[in-house]
């Protein structure tokens, strides 16, 4: 008869016809684990119970430590490219830090954005916990803007502001420079808020002159 007892013994007997024990001895198997062999188990009742974790219960701890330390982790790009992540910044399952690269220029959670900015997702209230997930709860999430991309070419318009009534001219990251007005057949852009100098140029005027005839350019 071979069989655990209630203490982990591995028991052995030898019985006769007559179910004697002749002979009988125990042994304790014993699984030893780890690196160096520094944990075991022994088993009780026939079972052995390690204490080991799963994959997916590791995978789930690597990704909880990730989510804690709030490290900024790439997640793609936003934009109107075929190729892009995202046409928009996502409103669930964000975690702080995760990071978009803006590939179309365009305004993002009502933040105008350049061609390489950048916007990192974080709590807009601290006291207000990730969920169980280590997702930002519902509502609660706010993105920091990295304005990366102001290398860029910056470009001008020319539009209609109901708050000045008027023609306004505004740079490629919607800031009003200054309003529009015109004089003695001249125009003229007035200085805006930003205190930027805005030059207009117009290109070469080649003129041959005329005996006796006035030139005006």
């Amino acid at each position: 008869m071979d069989s655990f007892d209630a203490t982990g013994k591995y028991v052995f007997q030898v019985k006769d016809l007559n179910n004697n024990v002749i002979s009988s001895a125990g042994l304790t198997p014993t699984i030893t684990y780890g690196e160096n062999g520094g944990s075991s188990a022994t088993f009780q009742s026939g079972t052995a119970v390690l204490n080991v974790y799963t994959k997916s219960e590791v995978d789930a701890a690597i990704s909880e430590a990730g989510r804690s330390m709030n490290a900024m982790t790439f997640r793609g790009s936003v934009g109107a490219n075929l190729w892009d992540t995202l046409q928009a910044l996502p409103t669930t399952n964000v975690s702080i830090g995760d990071t978009y690269k803006i590939t179309t220029a365009g305004t993002y959670e009502g933040q105008r954005c350049n061609v390489g900015d950048m916007m990192i997702a974080t709590l807009d209230d601290t006291t207000i916990p990730e969920d169980a997930n280590g997702y930002i709860t519902s509502g609660n999430i706010a993105w920091i803007y990295i304005p990366s991309g102001d290398d860029d070419v910056r470009t001008y318009t020319l539009e209609y502001d109901n708050t000045y009534h008027g023609i306004v001219l505004k740079d490629s990251k919607n800031n009003f420079l200054g309003n529009v007005t015109s004089a003695n057949n001249s125009i003229t852009i007035g200085q805006g808020t930003t205190a930027r100098d805005i030059i207009i140029t117009h290109a070469t005027i080649t003129v041959t002159n005329t005996t006796g005839t006035a030139i005006t350019q």
